[in-house]
């Protein structure tokens, strides 16, 4: 690829100045100098232009809407953020079921990040029967963060005679906009990888190309020829809802068991949608600290740097191990939780860290049967 970061204002305008002959006056404010100095201002900018349209023509370095019509000429698109459904319960002074008007409108109270959610329809059970008092409601504000409050919600519609509004279970999970990382990754499996005829990789490309599916792990034969289990997560690397399971299955194999092919799954297979179990990673630890440092002080930094590196364990967690074998492996190794918390500053030194009781790398068990998810849970410092 060309690069133009070479010709800044100062080279040009040097480069320029060095035609002019010796026996003219081209010292800074001189006429020449002058005349000069504004025509390679423009030149500089029009190179950092040309720069950024060869940054933007390739498909490793484009990004954002450039990306988006690189990645189009693979017929593969941005998979948009989603919204989080969540079930809202209603009650009256007498803590009685309280019937909502479809579009009332609620708020969470969590001051800057606070989110609102509209109600857009009565909530039903397994059986297809409403449930009285029930709700789903749907976060006006696409991504994530309608995922993470649960509690009491603030009416903004005037609502007479509700007394009680509580917003919870997760039916949908928002996801954030698919960024440009995850959508290269992408692209680049389509086109390095054949996907043929309900192979592993035919799984993969379809499921990942539905919107909320962030990984896939694809067991063939898992239950006797022609089934096939695949088990997702989301586009948070979060255990996915049953709502989003079964709008893959409803989309891979809507008739399970049949074979049928009515589905994006080739006739004869027998696909079953499925999500991993969470599993809860417990980190007791004993730390040396700086002077002048307390376990409070240095408690949630080392909360987030742990957090970090468990996420980038869950979004490893569809990557096969191997390209002749169908093998998942996914570790918290107890190496990079050490690593993230002596990156906190006034941490010094872990003198011992377990993981779920043992001081042993936690492994999660990934087979056909079962799948897991490490998700964090109590992190307890000492000194």
């Amino acid at each position: 690829m060309l690069n133009f970061t070479s010709y800044t204002y100062d080279s040009i305008l040097a480069d320029a100045l060095s035609r002019v002959p010796t026996t003219l006056d081209k010292r800074e404010g001189s006429i020449i100098y002058d005349a000069l100095a504004p025509v390679c201002a423009e030149l500089a900018q029009a190179y950092i232009e040309m720069q950024n349209i060869m940054t933007q023509t390739y498909v490793l370095t484009a990004t954002g809407t450039y990306l988006d019509y690189r990645v189009a000429e693979a017929g593969i698109t941005r998979k948009e953020a989603i919204a989080a459904v969540r079930i809202g319960i209603f009650a009256d002074s007498n803590s009685a079921a309280f019937a909502v008007s479809i579009g009332s409108r609620f708020s969470t109270p969590t001051g800057s990040d606070s989110v609102v959610f509209k109600v857009t329809s009565a909530y039903t059970d397994t059986d297809g029967n409403t449930v009285d008092g029930k709700y789903l409601l749907t976060a006006e504000t696409a991504g994530t963060i309608g995922n993470d409050y649960t509690g009491v919600l603030t009416p903004i519609t005037y609502i007479s005679g509700l007394a009680s509004a509580v917003l919870s279970d997760v039916i949908t999970s928002g996801s954030a906009e698919e960024d440009d990382d995850a959508l290269l990754a992408r692209y680049l499996e389509e086109i390095n990888y054949q996907a043929f005829g309900g192979n592993i990789e035919d799984y993969r490309k379809t499921i990942l190309a539905i919107d909320g599916v962030g990984a896939v792990q694809v067991y063939p034969v898992w239950n006797g020829g022609g089934t096939v289990k695949c088990s997702i997560i989301t586009t948070s690397y979060d255990v996915a809802a049953d709502d989003l399971v079964e709008t893959v299955q409803e989309e891979v194999d809507p008739v399970v068991g049949s074979g049928t092919g009515l589905g994006t799954a080739p006739i004869g297979h027998q696909v079953t949608i499925t999500t991993p179990t969470a599993v809860d990673v417990d980190i007791d630890a004993t730390l040396t600290l700086a002077s002048g440092y307390s376990i409070t002080q240095v408690q949630s930094a080392i909360e987030t740097a742990v957090t970090a590196y468990i996420l980038t364990v869950r979004k490893a967690w569809g990557t096969m191990q191997s390209t002749t074998e169908n093998i998942y492996s996914v570790y918290v190794y107890r190496s990079q939780l050490i690593a993230a918390m002596v990156s906190v500053s006034g941490v010094l030194n872990i003198n011992s860290l377990i993981i779920n009781g043992a001081a042993v790398d936690l492994e999660l068990t990934q087979n056909e049967t079962i799948q897991q998810l490490p998700i964090l849970g109590a992190i307890t410092l000492g000194t």
